[in-house]
């Protein structure tokens, strides 16, 4: 994972998964900590949105292109994940 120092006041963070190079496709049986962080929202419903308009747009894409399959198990795959539940601690 990357460095979260300046998002954990957001509340929710959006992952998706990584690409696995050597197989040539996005890879969501990896562990969470391996996922790509793309964006901080402050309420779980918003990023629940942001996932939503993501797979709306990719709908109306090509489905025979290999950038369209990509696309929808990015975004099939995406998850909100409370910062609470990454095991951060406040002092």
């Amino acid at each position: 994972m990357r460095c979260f120092t300046v998002l954990l006041a957001c509340g929710w963070l959006l992952f998706t998964p990584p690409y696995n190079q050597k197989a040539g496709y996005f890879d969501a049986t990896r562990p969470l900590a391996e996922w790509d962080y793309r964006q901080a929202f402050d309420k779980a419903e918003e990023c629940q949105t942001h996932i939503a308009q993501e797979n709306f747009m990719n709908r109306n894409l090509d489905p025979n292109s290999s950038v369209t399959a990509n696309l929808k198990v990015i975004w099939l795959n995406a998850k909100c994940v409370p910062t609470d539940a990454l095991g951060f601690k406040f002092k």
